[in-house]
């Protein structure tokens, strides 16, 4: 694992059964979601991880790769899969840790198509400042940690949460030092409130295409 600098996990596994497709392909303002993601995250990490479902065939991935190439990213792009099928977003980070990810890495759903880099630099400052094995934001009175910085120090909780069965996030976050960024300060990073806001259903997916009509989402 490589233990120096950035990098960004974006999480496209799972099966999308509440959006009854692979949602992070779905249009934006004409731009798959996936694409929007990629796009506002590009430069703030060395390298980028996209992490497909396991077992994913030629042709979502090269969905998957036509989609993130719309952002014409800077950042090197890599491409892995879940480390095992049906197992949630905890295969995905481990997929991601065990290729090898930088000292921080910002993990991100890649359902979230309005996503700031502002906020994900402030996490990557957070989680270093204060040598949490996280940096966690608030928004909406509860956390979010499926946008959020997870050091080095977190994988071998990972490894051992799973080994024991455990699939939850919020039960591997649990087991961290946290540093939280409360929500007035994740305000000031995401001022239109919507870097958080994630598509998991068809009405998320109608609410994420109004807010695309308004100017400052575009």
């Amino acid at each position: 694992m490589r233990m120096t600098g950035r990098s960004v996990v974006i999480l496209a596994g799972g099966g999308s059964r509440r959006m009854g497709t692979d949602k992070w392909l779905l249009p934006v303002g004409g731009t798959p979601a996936l694409g929007r993601l990629v796009a506002a995250l590009d430069g703030v990490a060395d390298d980028i991880a996209i992490v497909l479902p396991w077992g994913a065939d030629e042709g979502l991935r090269s969905r998957a790769q036509s989609a993130a190439a719309v952002a014409r990213p800077r950042t090197p792009v890599r491409w892995l899969a879940d480390a095992e099928p049906d197992a949630g977003p905890l295969a995905g980070i481990d997929a991601a840790f065990a290729a090898g990810v930088g000292e921080r890495c910002l993990v991100a759903a890649a359902d979230l198509p309005f996503a700031r880099a502002e906020l994900a630099e402030a996490l990557f400052r957070l989680c270093l400042a204060t040598g949490a094995d996280a940096a966690v934001p608030e928004r909406g009175g509860r956390p979010h940690p499926l946008f959020a910085v997870y050091g080095a120090s977190s994988y071998e909780r990972l490894r051992a949460y799973r080994a024991g069965g455990g699939r939850k996030v919020m039960d591997w976050v649990a087991a961290l030092r946290v540093a939280t960024m409360p929500e007035a300060e994740t305000a000031a990073y995401d001022p239109q409130g919507a870097a958080l806001f994630n598509m998991n259903t068809p009405d998320e997916y109608r609410r994420a295409q109004s807010l695309v009509d308004d100017s400052q989402f575009r």
